[in-house]
């Protein structure tokens, strides 16, 4: 799986954005996320639900492979439990 190609797809669609010293998820898609996953608890627990979420928020991302969807939620949960400091140093 090419990392590179996906932080570009995510950069692409407003999913993450480049900071000074490190790489976040945008405040949009945390809003979207936060939302979506309220409103859809059960779509979250399969990798198709996931990319049913992320291709609602941009259609470029309903194409995602399952690697790929599988690095996204393991980004997400470092960025969460990092309290939304960095997903990953630049």
């Amino acid at each position: 799986m090419a990392v590179n190609g996906l932080m570009h797809k995510l950069f692409a669609s407003g999913v993450a954005e480049r900071r000074a010293t490190d790489i976040a998820f945008t405040d949009g898609f945390g809003t979207y996320i936060t939302r979506y996953a309220s409103s859809n608890p059960a779509s979250i627990g399969t990798v198709n639900g996931w990319r049913e979420m992320l291709g609602s928020f941009d259609s470029n991302l309903s194409s995602l492979t399952s690697d790929e969807i599988s690095l996204i939620i393991v980004l997400l949960d470092r960025y969460l439990v990092s309290g939304g400091n960095a997903t990953a140093k630049s």
